[in-house]
């Protein structure tokens, strides 16, 4: 099943839906996905980074942020 959802960087996009069908609980469409980068910070830091380590890995090229 395709379900269109509109993006706030790219517009109306389409992605697969749930194929399962359940009586009692009704399928309901997610955010849209993130673009790269985009959760870096927070990603690395419920992994358990600092933010020190963070930054040095953005410093070396390592992981990117996109900014908002």
């Amino acid at each position: 099943m395709i379900v269109k959802r509109e993006h706030p960087d790219f517009g109306q996009a389409e992605h697969l839906g749930s194929v399962a069908k359940l009586s009692e609980t009704p399928m309901r469409v997610g955010r849209p996905t993130p673009l790269l980068g985009a959760e870096t910070d927070d990603i690395l830091s419920e992994a358990g980074y600092t933010g020190e380590q963070i930054e040095s890995m953005k410093l070396s090229g390592a992981v990117v942020q996109r900014q908002a």
